[in-house]
């Protein structure tokens, strides 16, 4: 998982806490791979993905994105599942394909799950830290 530390750019670290979170299993999700240093791997990261869409998930009509907080940090996602169950079942098939993020160190990159509310509050706030605690307190 991405580290809380002298990387991370100073107007993440001053919007830690101002996200408001909510926990509800049963809306839409989407799949979030936090990337603390965008560059031309987070492209092949987004490609990648895509390409798994279609091979191992093709019924399920998946789209993948990216958006950035600041010029080195963002996020890919892959959206959207009608709850957290099968967001989760998707996220474990992701994290097994280790060919997806085999140019990541695991300090690069952290994988996880958001609702469409919360990923709506997280682009509006950018406060990344603050959900991902959110993130490791309430879903794993």
């Amino acid at each position: 998982t991405a580290k809380k530390d002298s990387t991370i750019a100073p107007e993440l670290k001053s919007a830690e806490g101002k996200g408001v979170y909510a926990y509800d299993t049963k809306v839409e999700h989407l799949l979030m791979v936090y990337i603390a240093k965008v560059d031309g791997r987070t492209m092949a990261l987004k490609a990648g993905l895509s390409d798994f869409n279609q091979m191992k998930h093709d019924s399920e009509e998946l789209a993948t994105g990216q958006n950035l907080f600041t010029v080195k940090e963002g996020v890919v996602t892959v959206s959207k599942f009608s709850n957290a169950v099968f967001a989760k079942i998707y996220l474990n098939d992701v994290v097994k394909e280790q060919l997806l993020f085999q140019q990541f160190n695991k300090d690069d990159y952290s994988v996880c799950l958001i609702s469409t509310d919360n990923f709506n509050e997280l682009l509006k706030t950018r406060d990344i830290l603050g959900y991902l605690d959110f993130y490791k307190k309430n879903y794993k």
